[in-house]
């Protein structure tokens, strides 16, 4: 049916209209207000909020003339047990209209003792809101006109997000919504108008994104076989149970595994959230039929992952092997052929996994934990040398750009926010460097119980630029005081493996009270008994590997400790550690902390196109609607759904205004 706002609308008002590219009434309706002007009456108050105040004219009305023909009319006006001077500009034409002992309504700001008058009520008022619309050539009163007009023609007879969707989050038909935006009778009218559209344009960005990355970029593939009998029997022996996180992250990578085409999946968890485990499983499920990989960044965590799974498979027929750079000679040539002639079920090991010469004869899983600490490049290396693998990140602290690629690629989510049992929560403190005396008595009590004691510093020895702790003059400092009642080690990125190896078996094995090191002990040192963690120059640090040296301890059932010392001027920064220690408000927090601009460069990937999202303000909405567009690709289908009809079609008005730069 023909809309256009010429057959609608009067001549000039459709001039308008046309004149600023609105050429029927959809348009017109989805041309929504750029500010709102509240009124509502209340008490007059000195200040220059805007205010909408009754009381009585009581002086006569004065008109003035200005520079360029502009006039203004001025009174007294009496509010409450208040008088004050009135100016209005451009109202001339009312001067017949107003006198003295008149009662108004009148609207606008208090400032130097004058009220600047917006707008006056000369007969009856009531509280309202008025949309504010900005065309140049037509009154507010003349735009609203037009969009009743619009509202009562137009048929709204199919949803552009399905129903299911609509009552899941209790949103505004499309009806309402216009009438919600262009109409609204309360603030909440606004709210919900504004949180439906920003809702919709992120289900149909989304959708858009995944059905264009699906359709163009990704293979086809045979759902993976595994037998789930076996797998609910291993799950069985495992020496804990599962939390409903890790439950229904599990389940999540078995649905992974019956897709048709390649499945990237984070998996965000806290420290100790129990992430190995999940991953443990999957490994499990395809061991035997398919080949695994897991690459983690340093070869102490990677050594840790493989006796995590050594110890868990031991009861099974599962080929597990170690690489990293200390593996060589004729042990690493046995370890490649075997890869070749697929006799490893799951190789664990360092950047070495993605040397040239690795290379496997069915990889169909990969694992990389800390993802963070990798590369675009590294992570596509490892893909490459797959058969159009599934890929499984991990980490406990993602860093904004992480989090925004699960939103502009087709990377899915599963998050372990539960953590085990009896644990809990760490005691953390920001001090000022003039308070780390204070810890020597805090350590030695920690000490006296057989606990053991972290301290990390920036850099390993004295630099001339820096003035920062250094580990070495740690060390020295600590050895001398704690001479004859604990052993100290030192622990830093210069030590060979073998020397690394040595440190860090002496302190699980409780041979040493306390470990200075750098953030070589970020990741991969799982010490139980460790209850205190000291980070020296902590403002050297990022908030992400803060949270992970806290999380070095914190992994048994007792209390635990930890301390960021900084200088005073940069404590306030680091505050937020002490009230949240969850890794996924510490990541929104940095989101929030960074912006857009500095994961995408000055062009930001297309976010520019937005009408209504902020992509930091709204992430939790995009994190939402990417959920459901997944869902409705996965499960329902866009071609054979008629009520998915609409949606379709302003999905692919998306998915042509995109070029391969806006995806990739």
């Amino acid at each position: 049916m023909d809309y256009k706002v010429e057959r609608y609308l009067g001549e000039k008002v459709s001039k308008e209209l046309i004149k600023n590219h609105i050429f029927d009434l959809f348009s017109l309706l989805n041309y929504f207000p750029k500010r709102y002007e509240f009124f509502t009456l209340k008490e007059f108050t000195d200040n220059k909020e805007t205010q909408t105040i009754k009381g009585v004219i009581v002086s006569d009305i004065v008109i003035r003339k200005h520079q360029r023909n502009l006039k203004s009319i001025s009174f007294k006006f009496k509010t409450g047990e208040h008088i004050v001077s009135v100016v209005s500009f451009g109202r001339d034409y009312l001067l017949d209209k107003l006198y003295p002992e008149l009662a108004l309504v009148i609207n606008g700001n208090y400032d130097k003792k004058v009220f600047n008058i917006n707008a006056i009520f000369i007969n009856d008022y009531k509280d309202h809101i008025k949309p504010i619309y900005n065309f140049s050539e037509l009154y507010d009163y003349q735009v609203t006109q037009a969009l009743r007009k619009a509202l009562r023609t137009l048929e709204f007879k199919e949803e552009t997000i399905p129903e299911s969707y609509l009552k899941k989050y209790k949103l505004p038909s499309d009806y309402e919504t216009f009438r919600c935006l262009h109409f609204p009778e309360t603030v909440l009218d606004i709210n919900q108008g504004k949180r439906k559209l920003k809702y919709q344009e992120a289900l149909i960005f989304q959708l858009a994104v995944n059905y264009h990355i699906r359709t163009k970029f990704k293979a086809k593939i045979k759902p993976l076989a595994y037998d789930l009998t076996k797998i609910r029997g291993f799950i069985e022996t495992l020496p804990f149970g599962l939390t409903e996180d890790q439950k229904k992250a599990v389940n999540q990578l078995f649905l992974d595994f019956k897709s048709d085409y390649p499945i990237e999946r984070l998996i965000e968890g806290d420290v100790g959230s129990g992430k190995t485990v999940v991953v443990a499983i999957a490994f499990f499920a395809l061991a035997k039929n398919y080949q695994g990989v897991l690459m983690a960044p340093t070869e102490i965590l990677a050594r840790q992952h493989y006796q995590t799974l050594s110890n868990l498979f031991a009861d099974y027929p599962i080929q597990l092997e170690f690489l990293s750079s200390s593996v060589t000679g004729k042990k690493r040539a046995a370890i490649l052929e075997k890869l070749i002639n697929k006799e490893v079920d799951i190789l664990v090991g360092t950047h070495a996994v993605i040397q040239p010469d690795v290379a496997f004869k069915d990889l169909r899983y990969i694992v990389i934990d800390e993802e963070q600490r990798f590369g675009v490049e590294q992570k596509k290396t490892l893909k490459d040398k797959g058969n159009n693998s599934h890929l499984i990140t991990l980490s406990a602290t993602p860093i904004p750009k992480s989090l925004a690629a699960t939103i502009l690629q087709d990377v899915r989510i599963a998050k372990i926010k539960t953590k085990p049992a009896l644990r809990k929560k760490i005691i953390t403190r920001v001090l000022n460097d003039r308070e780390v005396s204070g810890l020597i008595q805090k350590m030695n009590e920690e000490l006296n119980q057989g606990r053991q004691v972290y301290i990390v510093v920036p850099l390993i020895e004295e630099s001339e630029n820096l003035d920062v702790k250094n580990a070495l003059d740690i060390y020295n400092k600590f050895k001398d005081l704690f001479t004859g009642f604990t052993e100290v080690g030192l622990l830093h990125g210069k030590l060979s493996a073998s020397e690394k190896n040595q440190v860090t078996t002496a302190f699980a094995e409780n041979k040493l009270g306390i470990l200075v090191s750098t953030t070589v002990v970020e990741v991969g040192i799982d010490i139980k008994n460790a209850t205190m963690m000291v980070v020296l120059d902590a403002n050297r640090f990022g908030l992400s590997t803060l949270h992970q040296l806290r999380g070095r301890v914190g992994r048994n059932d007792l209390q635990c400790f930890c301390y960021y010392v900084s200088k005073k001027e940069e404590c306030e920064r680091l505050k937020v550690l002490e009230e949240v220690d969850d890794c996924f408000l510490l990541s929104e927090y940095d989101l929030k902390a960074r912006g857009p601009g500095q994961f995408f460069g000055t062009k930001q990937t297309g976010f520019g196109n937005f009408l209504f999202l902020d992509f930091v303000a709204d992430f939790k909405i995009l994190e939402l609607a990417k959920t459901d567009a997944l869902e409705i690709l996965d499960f329902y289908g866009l071609n054979q759904s008629e009520s998915l009809r609409k949606l379709k079609f302003e999905m692919q008005k998306v998915i042509t205004n995109f070029t391969k730069d806006d995806i990739i």
